[in-house]
């Protein structure tokens, strides 16, 4: 296991959440606005991110089945560090 597929797919998903939060707290710290949701949709960061995402995105599938323990490892703490990245986020917008 761990060895056909990698996590560099499920890796861009967890990335265009990271900077969909980060924009999504940075565009509502007046309340959330249809213009919040359309300058999120517009960013170039997002934009850019989703691209890749969503480009091999039909792999995901195959990357979960083919997890070994070091890439479970791997993108937890990518989950822990995505998370950690939006709080500090949201505290300075507060």
């Amino acid at each position: 296991m761990g060895e056909q597929y990698g996590t560099k797919e499920f890796m861009d998903i967890l990335k265009v959440l990271e900077i969909a939060g980060k924009i999504a707290i940075n565009e509502s710290k007046d309340g959330f606005q249809l213009s919040d949701l359309l300058s999120f949709l517009t960013s170039d960061e997002f934009k850019v991110a989703f691209e890749q995402a969503i480009e091999g995105a039909d792999q995901v599938d195959d990357e979960i089945k083919d997890l070994d323990g070091a890439e479970v490892f791997d993108l937890s703490i990518a989950g822990v560090m995505i998370a950690k990245n939006l709080y500090e986020e949201w505290k300075k917008a507060a």
